[in-house]
């Protein structure tokens, strides 16, 4: 209850399913993806439920995004092969999934979940410190990118939704890497 606020998973807007598969980077296989998961989770949230807006399916395809699944509302599902990001985001290939989510445009949404026999994992590659204080700052990858930072903060419109954060949006030195990778049962 960061925000003095009970948790309400209706009200959330956006979720990325991320995977690292170099031999098969086709957006076709994101989408058959996030088609597969709409099968296996029916459950979820309103704003998850799959219902693609139309004008944002026609815009979608105007900007190449296929893979991204929208739905009306808010949400958003992404589901995306950090094999191919590194081509979006001009850097080298990604090794791992933990090497692309280190790129993230944010250090508090450099951060990624999953199970593994019913453990959870969490990757962290620029911590957690800047997630749980509330502060929002562009990575060392996103350092020479502001003015797309800065147009990503205000869209996002996190100072009206969350007005307990710390949004930086100036330069800040880089300082060395500092990550997290844990498990924690479930």
């Amino acid at each position: 209850m960061l925000h003095d606020r009970r948790i309400d998973a209706s009200r959330l807007n956006d979720v990325d399913v991320i995977f690292l598969d170099p031999a098969n980077t086709h957006e076709a296989h994101d989408v058959a993806i996030a088609n597969r998961l709409q099968l296996l989770a029916p459950g979820v949230p309103r704003a998850f439920s799959g219902e693609v807006d139309p004008v944002r399916r026609q815009k979608m395809r105007q900007n190449n995004e296929e893979s991204r699944f929208h739905v009306r509302g808010n949400g958003s599902r992404e589901v995306k092969n950090q094999a191919r990001m590194h081509q979006r985001n001009g850097d080298a290939p990604y090794p791992s999934v933990f090497d692309a989510t280190a790129r993230w445009p944010e250090t508090a949404t450099a951060i990624a979940a999953r199970t593994v026999r019913g453990r959870v994992e969490i990757i962290a590659p620029r911590g957690i410190n800047d997630l749980v204080n509330l502060i929002v700052r562009p990575t060392p990858a996103s350092a020479h990118k502001m003015d797309i930072y800065r147009a990503r903060i205000q869209a996002k419109d996190w100072a009206a939704r969350w007005p307990r954060l710390t949004l930086l949006t100036s330069e800040w030195p880089c300082d060395p890497l500092h990550s997290s990778f844990f498990r924690n049962d479930t």
